[in-house]
């Protein structure tokens, strides 16, 4: 049975955890903002690291509903990390877990990682963000906050409106 672990032999995060983050904790707060979507959606982490890493590895569609290509706005936020950390090779190796999370359907509308559940329990969770009408996933409008040597950047908009 293959482990998985958050972190490499030196201490680093594994690109498959940042991906799991970016799925559930970054995306959703780029969504929601401070309240997470909590209040809308109650706490949707039920999927374990471990658990999102064998649905990869199933390769198996989980929700046919979701399924889908992967948004350009998650290749152009790769981008700009990239930019940002200095590591092209790590951002496309998450990126490429992310792909695939999308079009195997773990990724909600919202950009964050669904629960295992029947396709009838996923529609509620298929809203779009509060305030937010969407006619297709790519309209979202997405900002992202970026870490890099201590300093957080802010690019983009949230609900239309400039960070």
């Amino acid at each position: 049975m293959v482990s998985f672990s958050a972190v490499d032999a030196s201490g680093r995060f594994t690109v498959e955890y940042a991906a799991y983050t970016k799925a559930t904790l970054v995306n959703r707060f780029l969504a929601y903002g401070g309240n997470m979507g909590i209040g809308q959606y109650g706490n949707r982490d039920k999927v374990t690291f471990e658990q999102f890493m064998r649905m990869i590895e199933n390769n198996q569609v989980v929700n046919a509903t979701l399924a889908r290509p992967l948004p350009s706005h998650e290749v152009q936020h790769s981008r700009i990390n990239a930019q940002f950390n200095g590591n092209a090779q790590f951002e496309n190796a998450k990126l490429n877990i992310l792909k695939k999370a999308y079009e195997l359907g773990m990724i909600g509308f919202d950009g964050v990682l669904q629960p295992a559940v029947s396709e009838k329990e996923s529609e509620d969770f298929m809203a779009p963000p509060p305030n937010q009408t969407i006619e297709s996933p790519t309209d979202i409008d997405h900002n992202e906050m970026i870490i890099s040597a201590g300093k957080v950047y802010s690019l983009g908009s949230v609900n239309g409106k400039p960070l």
